[in-house]
This record gives structure tokens, sequence and C-alpha cells, in this order.
């Protein structure tokens, strides 16, 4: 085997090292459609809300003031959890270009990729939460909202 054998021999194995963290780089992409569909569906449904005449009832007018608050508040969690992710994919970004580099260099970057890596992953878990906070806060108003459009009796 030459020495240009070798040489393709290796750079294949740095690209098989860095394809995992591309495939993870696809994942983040999903998570951020996900998190950007949601988005959307809070802005709608905070322009329909301007939209409508104020309520002449008192009940009805704090009703609507109190669902203007959880969109608001929906729509700051889903900012944050769309920043994670978006520093989830960035640190991603950085470990596949620290493997090239650090193969080019012949340095030993391990320490900093580990850091980079679970700092990525650190974010991810980040997102995660901050959309789990957003689906219970909408799950949340969904329940007041059925609750008081029914006359239900409160749950205990």
């Amino acid at each position: 085997m030459d020495h240009m054998d070798l040489q393709l021999d290796h750079l294949a194995r740095i690209v098989g090292v860095a394809t995992a963290p591309a495939f993870l780089l696809g994942a983040v992409a999903m998570q951020v459609r996900v998190l950007n569909n949601r988005l959307s569906r809070i802005v709608d449904r905070e322009r329909w809300l301007r939209q409508q005449p104020p309520p002449e009832e008192p009940a009805r007018a704090n009703e609507v003031a109190h669902e203007a608050r959880v969109l608001q508040q929906r729509k700051r969690t889903i900012y944050r959890a769309i920043l994670l992710c978006c520093l989830c994919a960035l640190l991603v970004c950085c470990v596949i270009a620290a493997l090239f580099i650090d193969d080019l260099l012949g340095a030993d970057i391990d320490p900093l990729l580990a850091a980079l890596f679970v700092s990525a992953m650190a974010c991810m878990v980040g997102s995660y939460l901050f959309f789990l906070d957003e689906i219970f806060l909408s799950i949340r108003k969904l329940r007041l909202t059925i609750r008081g459009s029914r006359k239900l009796p409160p749950q205990t």
C-alpha cells in the first residue's frame, strides 16, 4: 500500500468519526422545525386574539388578558428552546471541525472535544426541558379553557 492509500484510509476513518455528530445535526434540525411550528401557532393565536373586538364582559376580558399572558410566556419558552437548539448545532459543528483540526495538526485536543460534545448535549437537554415546559403551559391553558367553557367543577 502506498502513501496515498494510507492517507485516504486515514481520512475515511476521520469522516466516519465525524458522521455521528453530523447525524446529531439532523436531529437538532428536526427539533428546531418542531419548535418553529409551535411558535408559528402561538403567533397565529396572538394575532387572532388581537383582531377580536374587546370583550364587554369583565370576566371575559380577564380571560382574554390571561390568555395573552400565557401566549407570551409560551413564546418566551419556545424562544429559549430554539436558542439552545441552535447553540447545540453550533457546538456540534465545532466538534466536527475540531475532529479534522485534531487530525491535521496532530494536537491532542480530546479534552476540548469532550467539553464541546458535553456542552452540545447539555444544550439539547435544556432545549427539550423548555419544550416540555411549553407543552405543559399549553395543556394547563387548555384545561382551564375547557373547565371554564363547560362550567365543570374544579379538579381536585
